[in-house]
This record gives structure tokens, C-alpha cells and sequence, in this order.
């Protein structure tokens, strides 16, 4: 045997090829048979070291497969240890996987753990570590569970008592014997599968339904040899090879040589609920009250916990009874019972392949389920046993089933029915082949039932019409992308019309306004900034025009009409005001505009020059008397006043000169004017012009002479 990197020596080949020539030759074949496997387990214990120091896990697998020890030891040392000293953890976690012993030693006393750690292999140890501690919780809890409780022992008893009582009564086939244990016995399935629980053991149906997948082509793929899965690995207790008797049930395991286990593993018989005892034959008491037609025993005992499933010795279920004696009453009662059984049952594929659980689906698997000896469903034995009645109760309850359940599952698009696939199974079972090949409606051709056959057609009829539908659903629910340009939207078929039509972004549309064609996506922001029929309101509404009206329309508004339009001042003032207020400032505020002197001298003066005009041009400004009368008269006055109003002659004949102010005049006519009149200073009393001789002549008291005087 060659495997990948890695031969057998010279010797080993030749031992092999010798026994190889010789097989089947000669007397002792069986002895040469023997001796052949003999050799190749050896030289496969020998390939599995080998591989497992070199970290070829493939190769470690095809040596186990060829009956390599996993704890074969060489020179003291097991594959797991070679695997941990050279740190090939894939290698490890396949060897683990496949239960290689963690606690082996060599003969220094040290396991794999302590060669991982000498080695420095960090990750190996760290596996090593959490599989040594999940393997020592293991074995904790499966002591504990072996030790357990003694009630719960108790249960176990109990139920195994009441099931031998149930096995004869059924030997007898009373009935009502067995009413009477099912009163006394006061156990239900719910309270037995709790205990079984409780106590690790594992149910007879999980075996069934493993043994059906795998009878059905089920898919038992080994778990790969992963890191991740070695550091969770918990080994699961074996079980049974063979089906324990009813009386063995009431005895808790011991080992073969009558001890109790001491490391930890359970090898777990599979307990069975009393009312599913079977008597002579594998007959059940839920069997037999389906053969003796009694429906109310059946409901009975479906009320109680007895299992419609359980596949007796002869390869019959209660439910495949009936469909083969025709009891319609009695097959209604197992199909519309089937709900009220409240028992707990593990998550299994049922045999349409679908992984789903839960009360509905074990009610539909009720109905599918298939024989392991002969792979016939009711639907079979009913066909050719030309149990039409059957067949139309077993038809519309699984239809029935699949709707209710298809109804409670996501919806198909339109919400208008179950989801896709809901009748896959109906059709499953109206086209399911048993072991001879033959569906139910070839069997009941064969048995020339043609009205069987008829409603057979019927149900492939309807099935083809809900294929017919499945596919249209399909097609409508595949997803395309839209055929709009530019649009990468992908969605459904049946809502992609939809998007196209009146969601798509680049749709074809048209401007309302201006007939613009262009796309939908675009077309709010072309209305609203780019459509040249657009209504728009005045750029101006801020200042308080409110006129709307078309885009193109606006420009001219702005320029012309718009009372708050911003222009300038006619006057050439460089101002710039608001339309409306143009007249008011070119009337009022305008620096160029003219307007009347504030002092009213009739003249127009722009604004600029208005402070120059009435300080020095205007007439009718105010001015002060040059000549110092104080008086304040009119600018074109004053030439007047200083003339007429405030100079004066002087009042004295002859002097001829006009004076002014009145105080100067005064002055001037009391002390200045020559043509005043004075008196003598003689005092003669002659009064004369102070410009002429005093007294010439005519003085009558000159004191001195007048020429000296």
C-alpha cells in the first residue's frame, strides 16, 4: 500500500505481495483472509506514525480508514504525540476528532500535553488544553448522570414495567387491558422524554430517523479535522448496536464485567415510551387498535403520548395499517390526532429533506414518513390496497398541512399566497418511489384500481398547476436590472415594470411647461432652475415685489418694470435708489436737485450749494450794519439801510455831511460838526458857528485879543 510521501520498506511489500498471490489458494482461506487484514491493520498502524510526525492528515485518515490504531504505540510514542511534539495541529485536531487517547503516557510518564509544551508548540498545547478539559467535564457529568438521581431511575422502571405489561396485553390483544395500564400508569411522554433527557439516553425514534436519512441517500458528512473543531470536541456517548429488550430497559448500564464504568463513557440503551412497546410480531398497542378499526382507542391512546411513527419489526406504522386495511375513521383519527400529541421530539430532517421542526412539520412528517423495511408511505399501501377514501384523507390532509404551514412563512411579492415551495413536499409524496422503485400510482395500476388512479392524476394535475404557478413566481421574482438608460436598479420583474414606469429616476418624461424631453430625475431641478417657462417670483420679493411670472419674462421685469428695481438718479448724482422712490429723491434728496431759497429770495439752488447761497449769495440772507448801528437787515437791504435808514445830514446848516450811526451823528453834531453853534466864552452871550471868529468885533467883554485867543 503506497500512500502520498511515504512507502512501505522492502520487507513489508514483500510480506503483503506474498499473501496477496497466495489469497484464496489452498484450504485455510480464511486463514489467509486473516492474516492479509492482519498485516495491512499492522502496516497501517505503522503509515498512521508515520504520517502523523510528518503532519499529512490525509494521509492519517486513509491509514485509520484501513484500520490503523489511533493509539498505536511506537517506541513508547502514540501518533498524538508525535503530532503535539512537531506542532502539526491540523493533524492533531483529526486525531483527536477520531478519539485518540489524550491521557496516554510513554514510558517517562509524560502524555502528548507535556511533549507540546517541551517542544514549545504553544498553539498545539493550548488545543490539547481545551480538549483535555472539555473530555474531564465530560466524564464528570456522564459519572453523575450514571449515578443520578434514584426518582429518576424510578421513571425508567416504571416505564419499562408498563411496557411489559403493554407487550402482553397486546400478545393477548386486549384492549382494554391496555386502557387499564394506561389509567395506572399516570406517566406521560412529556415527563418520560424529560428523564431520558435528564439521564443522557438517547430516544429509539432518533435512531429511526438517522437510519432513515441515511436509507434515503441523507448526507453524513464526517466534520473536517479543523483547529476550531478540536477545541470544542466532546465525545458522544455510544450507543447500542442492537434494540434493547423491554425488560432490559429497567436496568441502569454496567459494564460487561458487571462493574460500573469508571471512565466516564455511557453506553446508553434506547429507552421506548410503554405505549410504544411492541408484542409479537412489532405490533404496538396504537397498531393494534388501528387493525381491530377501534377509533376511539386510537384517540385514546394518541391523547396519552402513543407515537403514530414508530415503525414496528414488520416494517408497519399504525397509519400504514389503516391504509392498508381501509379504515378511513381510524386514519382520520391518526392524521387530525397527530396535533394533540404535545411530545417533545429532536430537530430532524424529515424525509423531503427539509430541516425545519416543531409541531406542524412533525405532523406533516407523520403523514410523509416511509418504512425503513420496504420505503412505502401510506400513500403506497393505500394505492394498492385501492383504498380510495385513505388516499383522499391523506392527499388533502398533507395539502391541508403545507398551505397552513406555507401561510405562516415569508410571503411570496404580492402577499397573495404561501411562499415559494410550500407543495414540494406534496409532491414528494405523491411521486416518492419506494424500495422497488414504484411510485403509489404505478401501484394501483398494477392492482387495476383505476379510481385511485384517477385521484392519483388529479394530484399530479394540481401539482403540475402549482409548478406552473412556482415558476411563474420565479420568473417574476428574478431579479433584472432596469432597462432605463443610466438606471442600474435591480429588483424583481414583477415591481421592475413598476419602477420603470413610475419610480425609475431616469425614466422618459417631459417638461409640463416647456415640452423639454428629458429625465424624470432631472426634471425638479430643470423646473426649477432651468425651465425657461418656469413661474418665478420677482428677485425683488425680498424688498416687496410679489409679482410672478414666467422665467423668461423675468430679465425684462427686472430691467423695466420692477417697481423695486435698483436705478439711478436722472440728475446724474450717482445715487442709486429704488424705482419707486425715484421721484422723491430727485425732488428731495438729490444733491443736484434745485430748490427754492429757504429765505425766500426766489432763487433755485441745487442742494450742494444751497450752505454756500445762504451765506453769501442770497438777498434775503440776515447781515449785521457795517456802520454799527446793530441793526440786522436784509443783504440786498443794506445798502439801503446804510444809505437812507442809518446815516443821517447832519442837522447843523451848512455842515452838509451825513453821518451814521445816530450815536456818531450825535457825537459829530454835539462836539465834531464845525457848523454847530457855540456861545462866547466871554460870555456876551452871542451864540455862533463854531467854524467862525467869535465875537469879531462885537464882543462886549473881550478879555484878551481875539487873534490871540
Amino acid at each position: 500500500m503506497i500512500y502520498q510521501g511515504m512507502s512501505m520498506g522492502p520487507e513489508e511489500h514483500d510480506s503483503v505481495h506474498s499473501a496477496s498471490t497466495g489469497l484464496f489458494s489452498g484450504p485455510d482461506i480464511a486463514g489467509q483472509v486473516e492474516e492479509l487484514e492482519k498485516r495491512v491493520a499492522q502496516q497501517a498502524c505503522k503509515d498512521l506514525t508515520l504520517a502523523a510526525a510528518a503532519g499529512k492528515t490525509s494521509d492519517v485518515v486513509r491509514s485509520i480508514e484501513l484500520g490503523g490504531d489511533v493509539d498505536t504505540t511506537l517506541n513508547t510514542f502514540t501518533p498524538l504525540m508525535r503530532a503535539a511534539t512537531w506542532g502539526h495541529v491540523d493533524t492533531l485536531a483529526t486525531l483527536i476528532a477520531e478519539g485518540a487517547d489524550m491521557f496516554a503516557t510513554d514510558r517517562q510518564g509524560r502524555t502528548a500535553l507535556d511533549w507540546s509544551r517541551i517542544a514549545r508548540r504553544d498553539k498545539a498545547a493550548r488545543i490539547l488544553e481545551r480538549a483535555m478539559e472539555n473530555e474531564i467535564r465530560y466524564r464528570r457529568e456522564a459519572t453523575k448522570a450514571v449515578r443520578g438521581d434514584k426518582e429518576l431511575w424510578a421513571v425508567i422502571e416504571a416505564n419499562a414495567r408498563h411496557a411489559r405489561e403493554v407487550a402482553h396485553a397486546v400478545n393477548a390483544r386486549d384492549l382494554k387491558e391496555v386502557k387499564r395500564i394506561v389509567d395506572r400508569a399516570q406517566l406521560t411522554r412529556d415527563k418520560f422524554v424529560s428523564v431520558c433527557d435528564r439521564l443522557g439516553f438517547r430516544r429509539r425514534e432518533e435512531a429511526n430517523e438517522r437510519a432513515r436519512e441515511s436509507s434515503c441517500g441523507g448526507s453524513g458528512e464526517a466534520p473536517a479535522s479543523t483547529v476550531e473543531q478540536a477545541l470544542s470536541v466532546c465525545p458522544t456517548p455510544p450507543t447500542a448496536a442492537e434494540k434493547p429488550s423491554v425488560a432490559a430497559l429497567a436496568t441502569p448500564w454496567t459494564a460487561e464485567d458487571g462493574t460500573e464504568p469508571n471512565d466516564g463513557s455511557l453506553l446508553r440503551r434506547i429507552p421506548v415510551f410503554f405505549l410504544d412497546a411492541e408484542g409479537r410480531g412489532g405490533t404496538t398497542a396504537l397498531a393494534l387498535a388501528t387493525i381491530e378499526n377501534d377509533a376511539e382507542t386510537v384517540r385514546r391512546l394518541m391523547k396519552e403520548g402513543a407515537d403514530p411513527g414508530v415503525e414496528a419489526s414488520s416494517g408497519h406504522t399504525a397509519l400504514s395499517w389503516a391504509a392498508v386495511c381501509g379504515f378511513d375513521l381510524v386514519a382520520a383519527e391518526l392524521l387530525l390526532g397527530n396535533n394533540t400529541n404535545k411530545r417533545s421530539r429532536s430537530s430532524s430532517s424529515s424525509s423531503s429533506g427539509s430541516s425545519r421542526s416543531g409541531p406542524m412539520q412533525d405532523a406533516i412528517n407523520a403523514v410523509t414518513r416511509s418504512t425503513l423495511v420496504e420505503g412505502k408511505t401510506a400513500l403506497h399501501n393505500a394505492a394498492f390496497n385501492g383504498n380510495s377514501g385513505v388516499v383522499v384523507l391523506l392527499l388533502d390532509r398533507l395539502r391541508d398541512l403545507l398551505l397552513r404551514d406555507g401561510f405562516a412563512k415569508p410571503r411570496q411579492a404580492d402577499g397573495a399566497g404561501p411562499g415559494l415551495g410550500w407543495f414540494h413536499p406534496f409532491r414528494d409524496f405523491v411521486r416518492r418511489k419506494d424500495n422497488q422503485g414504484l411510485t403509489a400510482r404505478e401501484l394501483a395500476q398494477q392492482a387495476g384500481y383505476d379510481e385511485v388512479v384517477t385521484l392519483l392524476d388529479n394530484a399530479d394535475g394540481r401539482i403540475e398547476v402549482w409548478e406552473a404557478g412556482e415558476r411563474a413566481q420565479e420568473h417574476a421574482s428574478e431579479r433584472v436590472e432596469c432597462g432605463n438608460e443610466g438606471c442600474r436598479h435591480r429588483d424583481r420583474r414583477d415591481r421592475m415594470e413598476r419602477h420603470e414606469r413610475t419610480e425609475c429616476p431616469r425614466r422618459p418624461a417631459g417638461c409640463p411647461a416647456c415640452g423639454k424631453k428629458l429625465a424624470a430625475g432631472d426634471l425638479p431641478q430643470h423646473e426649477e432652475k432651468e425651465c425657461e417657462k418656469r413661474m418665478d417670483a420677482c428677485p425683488n420679493a425680498f424688498l416687496g415685489c410679489y409679482d410672478v411670472m414666467p422665467h423668461e419674462r423675468i430679465s425684462a421685469h427686472i430691467r423695466h418694470m420692477c417697481k423695486f428695481r435698483r436705478v439711478d438718479c436722472r440728475r446724474g448724482c450717482g445715487a442709486s435708489v429704488i424705482a419707486r422712490d425715484l421721484d422723491s429723491h430727485e425732488q428731495d434728496h438729490c444733491r443736484l436737485s434745485k430748490h427754492p431759497c429757504v429765505f425766500g429770495c426766489g432763487e433755485k439752488i441745487t442742494k450742494a450749494k444751497m450752505d454756500a447761497h445762504i451765506k453769501k449769495d442770497c438777498r434775503k440772507r440776515k447781515v449785521r450794519c457795517r456802520l454799527g448801528c446793530g441793526s440786522n437787515v436784509d443783504a440786498g437791504e443794506l445798502q439801503h439801510h446804510e444809505q437812507e435808514v442809518c446815516t443821517q445830514p447832519c442837522r447843523w446848516e451848512g455842515c452838509g455831511e451825513r453821518l451814521g450811526p445816530l450815536v456818531r451823528r450825535e457825537l459829530h453834531e454835539q462836539s465834531l460838526c464845525p457848523e454847530r453853534p457855540a456861545e462866547c466864552p466871554h460870555g456876551c452871550g452871542i451864540r455862533y458857528a463854531c467854524s467862525s471868529v467869535p465875537c469879531a468885533g462885537s464882543c462886549i467883554h473881550p478879555l484878551v485879543s481875539i487873534e490871540g485867543a
